[in-house]
């Protein structure tokens, strides 16, 4: 079975590298970029089906990101990457697409779970 195609985004790079060590650490295919602009050209030439990209980024937020991206390959799941929680429930997340959302500070036990889960849905398409 081929892996699943993971892009992260977020304009933080510790919290970008750390997220792709732990996915591809997993088994997962997985690119990092630092911006929304970015993520968009990578997805002209990536078919990516999972995306996970952090909410607050200069220029084009998170919730913008999914926004696009939902209408070029509404396929996609899109997670949100937050450490604000309190301000986006899941409810909120949902009418801007999003699938999911992960908490910052990242947890390997709880990202894996979230992952996990996300994968499976994928696969049952």
């Amino acid at each position: 079975m081929e892996p699943i195609k993971i892009l992260v985004v977020d304009n933080e790079e510790d919290q970008r590298r750390l997220i792709g060590i732990i996915l591809t650490k997993f088994g997962y295919s997985v690119k990092t970029v630092s911006s929304a602009e970015a993520a968009l050209k990578d997805m002209d030439s990536t078919n990516y089906q999972l995306i996970i990209t952090d909410l607050i980024m200069p220029e084009m937020d998170g919730t913008e990101l999914c926004e696009r991206i939902k209408r070029k390959r509404p396929e996609a799941k899109v997670y949100a990457l937050t450490g604000r929680v309190e301000l986006y429930d899941d409810h909120k997340l949902e009418k801007f697409g999003f699938d999911g959302i992960i908490q910052k500070p990242i947890s390997m036990n709880s990202l894996k779970e979230t992952i996990e889960s996300a994968v499976e849905n994928i696969r049952r398409l």
